[in-house]
């Protein structure tokens, strides 16, 4: 079985298309800082995209992703930031009718 065939509950903690994924606080976090363009993107939205994944999942980065947001809207996610610095960007994903 592939990881793009796998449930989320197998790989919940570790690698997910390239991006680091883990719990913490009973959130789903993704961390996509080391990917290259347009990986973070894609792994973003596999995820927010996948059977399971809802509520709240927590975004790492290493800047603002400007070109996620219309996406996020399109699928029904919103965002705030709880953090922007140089070279660590984190918000929140939420998706509508969710926490």
């Amino acid at each position: 079985m592939s990881e793009s065939d796998a449930p989320l509950a197998e790989f919940a903690e570790g690698d997910f298309l390239g991006a680091r994924i883990w719990r913490q606080d009973g959130l789903l976090h993704i961390d996509v800082t080391p990917l290259p363009a347009p990986q973070p993107f894609v792994a973003t939205l596999r995820l927010l995209d996948w059977p399971g994944v809802d509520g709240v999942v927590v975004f790492h980065n290493d800047r603002e992703p400007l070109h996620l947001f219309p996406e996020l809207a399109e699928r029904g996610w919103s965002s705030t930031c709880e953090r922007d610095d140089p070279g660590a960007f984190q918000m929140r994903l939420i998706r509508q009718g969710a926490g």
